[in-house]
């Protein structure tokens, strides 16, 4: 999995699949395929619209859910 935090960075941010979308510009799709791994690429720009909806560094989005919060 490419962006493994970002599904529990989307629930520790209370935002659905489609809220995050929205905020991020992108579609909920992207958004759902790239929580399940179904991606081998994300854009800088799509990397970065994410995490800024997110309010997390870029970075947080490719640590496994378990290491998140141990900086």
């Amino acid at each position: 999995m490419l962006l493994p935090g970002l599904k529990s960075a989307r629930t520790r941010a209370g935002l659905t699949q489609e809220q995050l979308a929205a905020a991020a510009g992108v579609s909920s799709a992207t958004v759902f395929k790239h929580e399940q791994g179904q991606v081998n690429g994300v854009s800088g720009r799509t990397l970065q619209a994410l995490a800024t909806a997110l309010k997390v560094d870029a970075r947080s989005l490719f640590l496994p859910a378990h290491s998140e919060g141990s900086e």
